[in-house]
This record gives C-alpha cells, structure tokens and sequence, in this order.
C-alpha cells in the first residue's frame, strides 16, 4: 500500500507531465 508521501510526489510528476506536454503543444504552430 503506498502511503501519502507517495502518492503526493506521484501527483506532481503527473502534474509536471501534463505541463510539459501543454507547454510543447503550444510550442509547435500548427
């Protein structure tokens, strides 16, 4: 079972992810 810690920096990897991802698409004219 994960604890909180866990599951809270899993999150803001996620979080970054996404940003990421967004950031680039914005990047690239379409």
């Amino acid at each position: 079972m994960k604890n909180k810690e866990e599951v809270y920096l899993i999150g803001k990897v996620l979080d970054y992810a996404e940003a990421q991802k967004e950031r680039d698409s914005v990047r690239e004219p379409d």
